[in-house]
């Protein structure tokens, strides 16, 4: 492909088809149709998404109707802007800067995953021997013409519709920039036959596009209400502030819905999930529960104690027995790196590095024997832990309080919702 791309090229400009010029004009229009396309695409899926940084890449309702607009959409700008492109330049100019602009993309691709190289390597070895043809052969007849314009479209109609579809359903909303970059830069090989198209009726390719773009609205519009098909998504736990006898309601979600609202009553507060949930950093709403009704919630599910201790010169070196309740799910230990002198060590077996940047232990399932920790901590100041456990479900003297979800919403798929949290700090 690469030798061929050179040969029509070089052939382009020793017969006066094309110019050096011509060619860098073509690539840069395309280029700069492909980065409209994906600005387009960044406004689109702006409000197709959900806002939030949780839900944003959960497969939509009617996903593929979104998807079929947004292609309807920039295909229909490809051809606005091209339309107008095919009347100011040279054919030949626009149509070997697209393919010169392809060939890069097919390196790379060819470069960093071969597996999928065939999509571009064939549609523009169609499109190469297509302008090669033409550029030899002045004034076919138009049964030839019409014969290698569908021929030479033939690799991208029949590769490019199917695996557009399947890459988004592989990765949803969250590259689909990308894909529509990649879907205008394989469409430029297709400029030959938009001109046919356009000398028989510019405005056909628009107005379909247009027509496109209406009635998978109408689709998304008709099909997207809240039912069990399309449940709506929530999120709800209880936080336990041991060290204050405190506990909180709270949620992911930017506003109670008809479920949560039963936790919240409209009386919520803006928070950040560091507040409650330490080196976490999200926006949640959360609700300090009146103390009558947290008493019956506010109880530490875990055990805690120091089993031995041996002092050093410059450090004392701390064995502390952690035990929980067997409805624990996970607990997550976290010890501030400046209270350490080394690594910790867990089960006296395995050793931990403590990340200055993330300095907790997570462990699930806590045996019935309970872990131990092996601290080597400064010897001039108290070591101060903190452990957060979390158990599935609502605390069940809350649960008396709230009727449970109507079958259209669901919880949202997050490892938080629908838990108890509880936080204690220990020291020694």
């Amino acid at each position: 492909v690469l030798i061929l791309c050179g040969i029509t090229c070089w052939y382009g400009v020793k017969n006066e088809k094309t110019s050096i010029k011509g060619i860098a004009l073509g690539f840069a229009i395309l280029l700069a149709v492909g980065f409209v396309s994906t600005i387009i695409t960044s406004f689109f899926t702006s409000f197709a998404r959900p806002s939030h940084a949780l839900y944003q890449y959960i497969p939509l309702h009617n996903g593929l109707w979104y998807f079929a607009a947004l292609t309807a959409l920039v295909f229909g700008v490809f051809v606005l802007i091209y339309n107008w492109a095919l009347k100011k330049f040279n054919l030949f100019d626009l149509v070997i800067g697209g393919q010169v602009l392809m060939l890069l993309v097919t390196i790379f691709v060819s470069l960093l995953l071969p597996g999928i190289s065939y999509l571009f390597i064939w549609p523009l070895l169609f499109s190469l021997t297509a302008a090669l043809v033409f550029i030899f052969w002045d004034k076919p007849s138009w049964i030839v013409r019409l014969i290698i314009l569908c021929v030479s479209g033939l690799p991208i109609l029949i590769l490019w519709p199917n695996i557009l579809k399947t890459l988004y359903i592989s990765i949803g909303f969250g590259l689909v920039g990308l894909l529509i970059f990649i879907k205008i830069i394989v469409l430029g090989l297709l400029l030959p036959q938009l001109r046919v198209i356009s000398h028989w009726d510019q405005r056909i390719l628009p107005i379909l596009s247009l027509v496109i773009v209406v009635v998978c609205f109408g689709v998304i519009i008709t099909g997207n209400k809240v039912s069990t098909d399309n449940p709506q998504m929530d999120s709800l736990f209880v936080h336990v502030d041991l060290d204050n006898d405190k506990a909180y309601w709270a949620s992911i979600d930017k506003q109670p819905d008809e479920y949560t609202e039963q936790a919240f009553e409209n009386q919520y507060t803006e928070a950040n999930l560091s507040d409650l949930i330490p080196y976490e950093d999200m926006s949640i709403i959360s609700k300090t529960i009146d103390q009558d009704t947290a008493a019956g919630v506010i109880i530490d599910p875990i055990t805690v104690n120091v089993v031995n201790e041996k002092l050093n010169e410059d450090s004392r070196e701390l064995t502390i027995k952690i035990n929980a309740e067997e409805d624990v799910n996970n607990i997550i230990v976290f010890i501030e790196p400046e209270f350490l002198v080394s690594d910790v060590k867990l089960n006296e077996d395995v050793t931990l590095v403590w990340d200055e940047h993330w300095p907790v232990l997570r462990y699930y399932n806590l045996p019935a024997e309970g872990i131990t920790l092996t601290v080597p901590a400064v010897i001039d100041e108290p070591l101060k832990i903190r452990v957060l456990t979390q158990k599935i479900g609502l605390p069940k003297v809350l649960q008396q309080s709230i009727k449970l979800r109507p079958n259209y919403l669901i919880p949202a798929p997050t490892a938080i919702t629908d838990s108890t949290f509880t936080m204690q700090t220990y020291q020694f």
